[in-house]
């Protein structure tokens, strides 16, 4: 059914250009690597900016740019529920719903033109429409619709040339978001959050410099802390160190002859300044990291705790290490080592056949046998370029499976090839973004039987983060893959973990983008790198042991959190462990091990159905303490025909509706969007407390930031919660040996001004 369009007036909200060389003063930049020349804005890699919409709600928005190619032409608008984007450049149109779920995606080239092009998004009561030059190139209907309100994005990327931006609005919805009852100052908390391992990467803690912690954030009026658990120091996750950062896990070891067990410390020195401390536990992030090292580096052999494709993992607890039957894993016939023999054919599939700047003869296959160092193959190579048509694959729960559909496609093809070793890369050089295709149909291996499916793939090197005292954020340092190796079944940015709807092997993947490589290893892992399986009553019970330990030590409330890091490129492969198996053919006889054409919704829901039961233990557990449970909620959780997080169906209606919540943490859930109406609507009555929590550390570097850390706390208290989280600490309180300090005063003054009497 098609939605309703609006056609009456729009109403002008924001309109800027640039000829006074800066941004409007409410105009709020998250991402600024721009220029400005000649009264026009140039974006460089990547600019970001959000404007607040005034009103309680617009049924239609329509968002022009007038913008002209660069290097690139790169556009993107939205909100936190759907996006649009517009890449000219490379003839790519398509929308985002819940930050990754695609809704559509088309190929349509727009000829060049000597002066600026007209991009605009438009969000007319559930449908988006992308069109250039008042042309519509792509239209779709999002799967449901709320009047936009709050914050609205637009991004630049690529070099390139911006105009002019306007926003409008039509058919206000004035009663919008009416019923909820505005909190009273006196009412109305602030919470922050502490991922202390951030906060050890400066400076080891003592009791003394605890209790300058907690006084700290008094004075800000913090009357809650939320401390992310990552175990005793008995747990074995900090036996080495964490991120690549040896000094994390030194100051830890540090801290733990300062002041025993951590987080009974904090507890008392919280306590001690009338802040009431929860513990968080992240049971998928509480297990291990994603981060390896070669198979023949030093660490390997002292501190490797897990076997992986690529390398041993040092970082995770001794739980996971010796219990890895409890992980979420692959049917038995989508794993282990790949077909005997050498690889002797690489092919290398663009999604068309259009021409790029590059050929077969620019490529460079590496090879390496420990995915520590990798050495230039030598050995024979014959090479073509073709247009021809590919087969088309798809990927399933078994891993890629050829479909019978061909596409008309230009092919750049090694033959005649020796590769015995592990590993091996295609390298180009030039990062022209010419190439691409979803990552199971980039690269095609065939051996002395044919196509290999038993590979794990690689797209980016190794690489650390590093405490940076200029921004005090932490930057992704890479390292090149030749000398340090490469980072095996694990995407960049954000963790895939957190994207519903998403299998990155099945997203389209640019060859000669940032890295210009892929990287291919013979063989699948079982499981997921140290991803504990909710599907085992032995899982809960170490799960529950952790909560057990945080209510030993006194805090005032546990609160549950399912986002993770985690990275992984296929999640449809895991989640076939034999629980999941055997009550999947009880119920529906059908055996997962047996096919991959079954109810994908019936599966994921299944899966849920084991975390939700850990749930319920572990709301009894805390209530016979005396304490209460939270829970986490956040755009992750999508209804299953959508799609979830990990591939599991993460219940919260039914968590609400039994009762299971004394507390609700909307982790990037925005005020008067779907989903924050719905979670309001199933507490309706309920003595159950809402905290706002977007990610707000990324807004401490840039100019008037504290403006719009302001407008999030305005924004939580219009919408009824009852308080608002800074996420997290780190960005504002600095660590040095025996001191806390904290340099950012603009934020401390609208902290007191609104939370302290």
């Amino acid at each position: 059914m098609q939605p309703k369009v609006i056609t009456g007036p729009l109403k002008e909200l924001l309109k800027t250009g640039f000829s006074k060389g800066g941004f409007p003063s409410d105009w709020t930049m998250y991402r600024a690597n721009h220029a400005f020349k000649d009264g026009i804005l140039l974006s460089g890699s990547e600019t970001r900016g959000g404007f607040t919409l005034p009103g309680k709600g617009w049924n239609h928005l329509r968002i022009d740019v007038l913008a002209k190619a660069g290097k690139g032409f790169l556009i993107g608008c939205g909100d936190g529920k759907v996006k649009a984007y517009a890449d000219i450049a490379r003839s790519q149109f398509w929308v985002h719903y819940a930050s990754s779920c695609e809704l559509a995606r088309k190929s349509f080239e727009i000829p060049p033109k000597a002066g600026p092009s007209l991009i605009s998004f438009d969000f007319n009561r559930g449908r988006i429409v992308i069109s250039v030059d008042n042309r519509e190139i792509l239209s779709v209907s999002e799967p449901s619709f709320v009047p936009f309100s709050g914050n609205v994005d637009v991004e630049f990327w690529d070099d390139c040339k911006i105009y002019e931006v306007s926003i409008r609005g039509g058919d206000e919805d004035k009663k919008y978001g009416v019923g909820i009852t505005r909190k009273p100052k006196d009412d109305f908390f602030l919470d922050v959050n502490v991922d202390f391992p951030t906060d050890l990467a400066q400076a080891p803690f003592t009791r003394e410099m605890f209790d300058q912690f907690f006084a700290e954030l008094k004075s800000w009026g913090v009357s809650r802390c939320h401390w992310i658990y990552y175990g005793g120091k008995n747990c074995g996750m900090w036996d080495h160190s964490l991120w690549g950062q040896p000094q994390i896990h030194e100051n830890a070891i540090k801290t733990f002859e300062n002041v025993g067990e951590i987080f009974p410390a904090v507890v008392q020195a919280a306590h001690k300044q009338g802040i009431k401390m929860y513990g968080v536990l992240k049971p998928f992030d509480f297990m291990g990291h994603k981060f390896s090292v070669g198979e023949s580096d030093p660490e390997a052999k002292t501190n490797g705790k897990l076997e992986r494709v690529g390398g041993p993992v040092i970082w995770m607890a001794d739980f996971v290490a010796k219990h890895r039957e409890l992980c979420m894993s692959r049917k038995p016939s989508a794993f282990g080592a790949a077909g005997g023999g050498s690889f002797t054919r690489i092919d290398i599939v663009k999604e068309d056949a259009k021409a790029i700047p590059f050929g077969v003869k620019d490529l460079k296959l590496y090879v390496s046998n420990d995915n520590t160092t990798y050495r230039e193959y030598a050995g024979v190579v014959e090479r073509d370029e073709v247009i021809e048509d590919y087969p088309v694959w798809e990927h399933t729960s078994s891993g890629g499976r050829m479909t019978k559909e061909k596409r008309r496609s230009r092919v750049l093809r090694l033959k005649n090839l020796n590769i015995e070793e592990k590993y091996f890369v295609v390298k180009v050089e030039g990062q022209a973004r010419s190439f691409a295709n979803t990552l199971i149909d980039l690269i095609h291996v065939f051996g002395e039987k044919g196509e290999e499916r038993l590979l794990t793939y690689g797209v980016q090197s190794r690489f650390y983060y590093a405490f940076s005292e200029k921004d005090g954020g932490f930057p992704r340092i890479g390292m090149d893959f030749r000398e340090k190796g490469v980072e095996f079944d694990q995407l960049p940015g954000v963790p895939t973990a957190v994207m519903p709807g998403y299998d990155a092997i099945s997203a389209r993947f640019v060859f000669d983008g940032k890295e210009g490589m892929l990287a291919v290893a013979r063989g699948k892992d079982r499981d997921v790198l140290a991803g504990l399986s909710p599907s085992f009553p032995e899982t809960h019970e170490w799960w529950l042991s952790m909560v057990r330990e945080l209510l030993e030590a006194g805090c005032d409330g546990v609160e549950m959190r399912v986002r993770n890091h985690h990275a992984h490129l296929v999640w449809a492969e895991y989640g076939f462990e034999k629980p999941v198996r055997e009550e999947f053919l009880k119920r529906y006889g059908v055996d997962l091990w047996a096919t991959d054409d079954f109810d994908k919704d019936a599966w994921r829901k299944l899966r849920g159905e084991g975390y939700t039961e850990f749930y319920r233990k572990a709301k009894k557990l805390t209530h016979s303490y005396g304490k209460p449970l939270g829970l986490h909620i956040s755009p992750t959780f999508l209804d299953p025909g959508l799609g979830a997080g990990m591939q599991i169906h993460w219940d919260w209606k039914t968590w609400l509706k039994e009762g299971l919540a004394d507390s609700i943490m909307l982790k990037e859930v925005w005020p008067f969007t779907r989903l924050e109406m719905e979670i309001l609507d199933c507490i309706k009555g309920k003595e159950i407390e809402t905290i706002f929590c977007p990610h707000a550390d990324k807004y401490v570097g840039p100019p008037r930031g504290e403006q719009v850390v302001k407008g999030f706390i305005d924004l939580a208290r219009k919408a009824g919660h009852s308080g608002y989280q800074f996420y997290e600490s780190f960005a504002l309180i600095k660590a040095s040996p025996g001191r806390i300090t904290m340099p950012h005063p603009a934020f401390k003054e609208v902290f007191r001004k609104e939370f302290v009497s």
